[in-house]
């Protein structure tokens, strides 16, 4: 499942149902603010940052999670693409 987040203090997930989440619950938010062009967590529920995340320990039961930051050309990162499955 793919899935479109913005920048802002409750995140829309775009292929959630289009739910919001709050930042500080937000996958994403960690994806924006990495230095990485790629943040991978192959299993959320082992994973320090996200193991007691409420998307992790209830629906929708993230387990994997892979997002890239959306950056304009004037180098501001505006969102994340990411792919989030269950398994």
């Amino acid at each position: 499942r793919q899935c479109l987040c913005r920048v802002s203090n409750k995140q829309p997930i775009r292929g959630l149902g289009g739910r919001e989440t709050p930042r500080s619950l937000a996958f994403c938010a960690h994806a924006i603010m990495s230095t990485q062009d790629l943040l991978v967590v192959p299993n959320a529920s082992l994973d320090p940052r996200f193991m007691n995340n409420a998307l992790v320990t209830s629906d929708p039961h993230i387990r994997f999670y892979a997002g890239a930051p959306l950056i304009c050309p004037e180098g501001y990162k505006l969102g994340t693409l990411c792919i989030i499955d269950r398994k």
